[in-house]
């Protein structure tokens, strides 16, 4: 988890000013809710960039998606906040209460990090 707050402070891909969601957040966040709630984390593991992927093995990524759907549920709505830094930021309703959703991504449309905490 650690490693995955490292990257997502040291990669910068781009910087983004305004607070309104673009239409590739929202897609990378509608998918990563779906894939989330199916139990596809496969589906959201070949999302990650391959800098992603140095951090996190498919197997790991499998037992984090995992235990955080054991801890929180399903995610039954998400709404876009704000951007911080270089990445989007979603309250999420789920099924044992609100959590918070933090996606960056680059230019290719790939995870370069993520995070499911609560708030």
């Amino acid at each position: 988890m650690k490693y995955l707050l490292i990257i997502l402070l040291l990669n910068s891909p781009f910087l983004l000013q305004a607070q309104k969601e673009t239409e590739t957040f929202d897609m990378i966040a509608n998918g990563v809710v779906q894939m989330y709630n199916s139990g596809d984390y496969a589906g959201i593991y070949a999302l990650y960039s391959p800098v992603l992927k140095k951090f996190q093995t498919a197997e790991e990524a499998n037992k984090f998606y995992g235990s955080k759907k054991d801890n929180f549920g399903k995610i039954k709505s998400h709404k876009f906040l704000k951007f911080q830094q270089n990445y989007g930021v979603y309250s999420c309703e789920a099924d044992k209460g609100t959590i918070m959703l933090r996606i960056s991504i680059d230019q290719q449309k790939r995870l370069v990090a993520i995070n499911l905490d609560k708030n």
